[in-house]
């Protein structure tokens, strides 16, 4: 996110949130989360970003809600068919 100009690391960010649709259709977990977790961080937060990608961002922050103790995670997780990786 190095990138000078904003449409730059716009196109960066998609290319992430891309990687993650991949991630997430092999049940990669771990891998998803972990870009989401760096993608959610707060100095990345404070640039402004499109509307379009910011509600992507957030579409795919909703798996790892906190709220009722990940219950949106454990209910993909339970419903995924082998092989899975879990977030660990």
């Amino acid at each position: 996110m190095l990138q000078d100009k904003a449409q730059d690391r716009e196109k960066l960010l998609l290319k992430f949130l891309k990687t993650m649709k991949h991630l997430r259709k092999l049940n990669n977990f771990n891998s998803y989360l972990s870009i989401l977790s760096a993608l959610d961080s707060a100095p990345l937060r404070r640039l402004d970003w499109q509307r379009s990608t910011a509600e992507a961002l957030e579409e795919y922050s909703s798996l790892i809600d906190s709220s009722s103790s990940f219950r949106a995670y454990r209910t993909a997780l339970a419903e995924v068919e082998p092989p899975c990786i879990p977030y660990l």
